[in-house]
């Protein structure tokens, strides 16, 4: 009797861990991996960015990028975003801007709802010190700002220990004017990201620096740089008119910040 009520437990513990061992198999067969899920939001975009002649598509592609917006910001997908290469997503729309230390990255695309002015949607996330890979929300795009798309971040390290990122963008706000933006952000010890003051002008400490340009072409004729060793900061001078006048504002890096030091020429 005794061994009868041993196999029948044995049988009941090995049926229970083969459903518990197939459920864990479907779950794992239903998750999709970042880089095919942003994808597939992206090539909706795509097909829909087009309507046919009469048509607006206005709301179906601001409904694709919040949908977008949201998968890029649930707690759930920070891990598996962070660690994925995204790949096929970048090569369907996604600007990724990641640090080389992997520790902070920004995620925009185009939103397809503006003409010769193109409207962007931007995220990010970053790891925290103990480690835990957390969501940024930039706030929605809306009417009022045409947004930008991020393609690169240079950490700077300070005398005091203080990694700031210098994240860099670009405008588009016609087929021949663009705004090229720097902005300085920082990793708090207690976990938040924040906008790190970190370029001093002449009377204010400013986190975003940005001007307007005209293009004829498509060309980088100019653009917000960092050189000698990431230790200076170059920003373009226009005139009026928003014409390169081949020369530069010059920002040093002093061991804490960036500090305006006067103009040079080209």
């Amino acid at each position: 009797m005794n061994n009868f009520i041993s196999t029948s437990k044995w049988c009941i513990s090995l049926t229970l861990a083969v459903i518990l061992g197939l459920a864990t198999a479907v779950n794992a067969a239903t998750v999709v991996d970042p880089d095919t899920a942003t994808t597939a939001i992206l090539s909706q975009i795509d097909k829909s960015k087009y309507p046919p002649a009469g048509q607006d598509n206005y709301d179906a592609l601001s409904g694709l990028s919040k949908k977008l917006r949201s998968y890029l910001l649930s707690p759930q997908n920070q891990v598996a975003l962070m660690q994925s290469r995204l790949e096929k997503a970048q090569g369907a729309g996604l600007y990724v801007a990641e640090s080389p230390d992997r520790k902070l990255r920004v995620y925009s695309w185009d939103k397809w709802t503006g003409g010769t002015m193109h409207f962007f949607d931007v995220t990010a996330q970053y790891k925290t010190l103990s480690g835990k890979v957390m969501p940024y929300d930039f706030g929605p795009v809306d009417d009022t700002d045409n947004g930008a798309y991020y393609d690169k971040i240079v950490p700077v390290r300070t005398k005091s220990g203080r990694t700031v990122y210098l994240v860099f963008g670009t405008s588009i706000g016609s087929t021949i004017c663009y705004t090229l933006s720097v902005a300085s952000y920082e990793i708090t010890r207690d976990g938040k990201l924040i906008k790190a003051p970190f370029f001093k002008t002449k009377k204010q400490f400013l986190n975003e620096i940005s001007c307007g340009v005209e293009r004829q072409d498509t060309s980088l004729d100019c653009d917000i740089e960092l050189t000698n060793a990431n230790k200076t900061l170059r920003i373009p001078v226009v005139d009026e008119n928003m014409h390169f006048k081949s020369s530069y504002l010059i920002y040093k890096f002093d061991g804490e910040k960036f500090v305006y030091v006067g103009v040079k020429a080209e």
